[in-house]
């Protein structure tokens, strides 16, 4: 189906073209209509149309003008200029910009219309065909000169050292940087988009024999991070890939002398390209960026999910969650996807085995694919809504009234667990006796209250002593023990190792 726009100021005149005879009867279909010049040229970018059909005198952008530019920025279109009497000078204008026919609107009906728009359609296939022909020479005459080196670069990164050497020869040497560029899965031509790299960098070599992913080597001068980050962003604007946003990433290794192996350029550009996982696509990522804005993981999240586990199977879900939050918060500045995706599959299973739907255990085979740090937070914390939903719904009216109490429970722990504290104190707290209370609270946490509190005490313990140059007596103090010496005890007891040697592991 030939598609056609419509172009009058006044819309009478566009009502009464659509109706003039049987559009689709013809192989034709109307797509649009717009106003003036300007606002057809906005159907014009978008390389949806075959055939203008505009009037010659309206605001804005006249007939003319919207002529010459729809023909220039998509030569296959037909223009098909209609006229007045008194417009025949304006009609040969019309004519030299690059408009195929005109019809006098007094003439205007179907027997006139119908030849004229078949003709056009001929010479707008004709022209499309044209162009294709003319952009595969053009694209060979750009190309042609890169395979040899291509070749030898590819060759290169498997390490073949003669390759490595010939392709050093072939650039003739000087620093550079290894680039790898992602096309976000897009199903695009990826020759298309060499023969546009090549425009911009031609001293460069791009090598697309990698899926989704090609390989560029930029001599040092050629590496503009500037210039790079302003052709991504043209490429997004461009829609003759596809209908959908290209959204392109590129790592960029450190500066290389000539001698060093470009496979161990290329993986640093790897590593650099990796980190769109965390910061999202479209954006040209530096391996020393990467390294200032994302500095290695100095700890990893296992205390935390230990101690989320032990909220899950003691039914405390509020602080669950809000523990689960600090981890997702970890993920979100980490370095590391697969730091990430390890602890998010141990979360995952923890609900697994509290009995959660079998769906999850599909999520965890899907972690791997997921290509943004947030789309695994969002699948995880989805995930831990479901189950705590079946959970509580599980629970009998009693069971849910104990897990209420014990939760107040915790969270005046949590607040006085700094000084001196009784399970007479916390029982009366909650209003409920001694007794009752010390079975409820095992019931539901897994522990005892004195075990719950001691761990509580030694947990901070820990982490002023991973975080500060305190005494080990004045970390005791803080940490709700009167007497250091069983501190010290417990510290061993349940840690493994003096208080004294735990901070050590810090201070080296």
């Amino acid at each position: 189906m030939c598609r056609v726009l419509l172009v009058d100021d006044e819309k009478i005149a566009r009502t009464g073209l659509r109706t003039v005879f049987d559009w689709k009867g013809h192989g034709y279909e109307v797509v649009g209509e717009a106003a003036n010049g300007a606002k057809a040229m906005k159907w014009v970018e978008s390389r949806d149309i075959d055939i203008l059909i505009t009037d010659i005198a309206m605001p804005v952008m006249d007939g003319l003008e919207l002529t010459r530019a729809a023909r220039e920025l998509c030569p296959w279109v037909q223009v098909l200029l209609l006229s007045c009497h008194s417009d025949f000078i304006y009609v040969r204008e019309g004519i030299r910009l690059g408009a195929s026919d005109y019809i006098l609107k007094p003439t205007l009906t179907e027997s006139t219309l119908v030849p004229v728009l078949d003709q056009l359609r001929k010479k707008m296939h004709q022209e499309k065909q044209n162009l294709r022909i003319l952009n595969e020479y053009r694209k060979e005459a750009i190309l042609l000169p890169y395979k040899k080196k291509e070749h030898l670069l590819y060759k290169a990164l498997s390490e073949d050292i003669v390759a490595s050497t010939a392709f050093h020869t072939e650039m003739t040497a000087g620093a550079f940087r290894m680039a790898v560029l992602d096309t976000d899965g897009s199903n695009i031509s990826l020759e298309q988009l060499k023969m546009r790299w090549y425009e911009v960098f031609p001293n460069s070599i791009f090598c697309t024999a990698y899926s989704h992913q090609c390989v560029i080597y930029l001599p040092e001068d050629t590496a503009k991070f500037p210039l790079l980050a302003e052709w991504i962003d043209t490429q997004r604007s461009l829609r003759d890939f596809s209908s959908s946003e290209l959204n392109l990433t590129i790592g960029i290794s450190r500066k290389h002398q000539p001698l060093h192996r470009i496979r161990s350029a290329w993986e640093e550009a790897r590593a650099a390209l990796a980190a769109m996982f965390f910061t999202g696509p479209g954006k040209v990522l530096t391996a020393e960026t990467m390294e200032k804005d994302y500095p290695a993981d100095s700890a990893n999240n296992q205390e935390s999910i230990l101690q989320f586990a032990d909220m899950i199977r003691s039914g405390l879900y509020s602080k669950g969650e809000e523990i689960l939050e600090n981890i997702c918060r970890c993920w979100m500045s980490s370095n590391s996807k697969q730091r990430v995706i390890t602890e998010a599959e141990g979360v995952l299973s923890l609900f697994v085995q509290q009995g959660a739907k079998h769906e999850i255990a599909a999520h965890i085979r899907q972690l791997d694919r997921f290509k943004q740090v947030h789309e695994v937070i969002a699948i995880v914390k989805q995930d831990y809504r479901d189950l705590i939903e079946a959970l509580s719904t599980a629970l009998s009216p009693e069971e849910s009234i104990h897990e209420r109490i014990v939760a107040q429970a915790v969270s005046y722990i949590e607040t006085h667990f700094r000084k001196s504290i009784s399970l007479q104190e916390v029982a009366s707290h909650v209003s409920v006796s001694r007794n009752y209370f010390s079975e409820m609270f095992k019931r539901v946490t897994g522990h005892t209250f004195i075990d719950y509190l001691i761990h509580l005490r030694l947990g901070h313990a820990k982490q002023l002593l991973g975080s500060s140059s305190l005494k080990v007596y004045e970390v005791a103090e803080m940490s709700g023990f009167n007497d250091v010496k069983h501190f010290s005890k417990q510290f061993k007891k349940w840690v493994g190792m003096s208080p004294a040697e735990y901070q050590g592991l810090y201070r080296k």
